[in-house]
């Protein structure tokens, strides 16, 4: 549920195992072990 809301409002789910490529204003969350979820903002 709270994966689906966070693509809803438009963050991008990131693989913990690649490169991240992060930009000023994104938003962006990854899970880990099915049981934490990490979400976060960058700031422009």
């Amino acid at each position: 549920e709270a994966k689906r809301q966070l693509l809803a409002a438009g963050f991008h789910l990131l693989d913990e195992n690649d490169e991240w490529e992060i930009k000023p204003g994104g938003r962006y969350f990854f899970t880990r072990n099915m049981s934490c979820l990490v979400a976060f903002a960058v700031g422009e």
